[in-house]
């Protein structure tokens, strides 16, 4: 039998005193929704990570500018971004496609980080991985990659 939208509500919480009155009853909803979209459509929760980012940084050079309809559109993207931040965490924690690599991003950019980097031997393997999560190479000696992705 399949969950309600209510049951996987409250399984994709996170902690009880780490929940606001917001996001139980109106941030949790949406990016639950949106969470559910994206499991339907196979995308994966770090991706979700980064759009949130790119959105954040849209959001601001929207603010950057005077007038209405920039600073009405610079809402709009922050709203979306805010949702993202809130669907990644709700989509890992309901298809159990939770990462290490995915928590560090998104503590990283709510720090304020603006790059990750990273040393990785040259035979490893996750060299691929990382790549495909946005990292490049910036530097290497005669073992390892130094890789590097913007956060923001």
């Amino acid at each position: 039998m399949e969950k309600s939208f209510s049951e996987l509500l409250r399984a994709s919480f996170k902690s009880a005193d780490t929940e606001e009155w917001l996001d139980i009853y109106f941030t949790r909803p949406i990016g639950l929704a949106f969470a559910l979209l994206w499991a339907r459509l196979g995308v994966h929760p770090n991706t979700i990570t980064i759009l949130s980012m790119f959105l954040g940084i849209g959001a601001g050079w929207m603010f950057s500018h005077t007038d209405l309809w920039h600073n009405i559109a610079g809402i709009v993207l922050l709203m979306f971004a805010n949702f993202c931040d809130s669907t990644d965490g709700q989509l890992a924690r309901l298809t159990g496609r939770k990462t290490l690599i995915g928590r560090m991003l998104v503590l990283l950019a709510e720090c304020g980080y603006r790059r990750a980097s990273l040393a990785v031997q040259k035979a490893n393997y996750a060299v691929k991985l990382y790549q495909k999560l946005g990292f490049e190479i910036v530097n290497q000696n005669e073992t390892e990659y130094i890789m590097a992705k913007r956060l923001r």
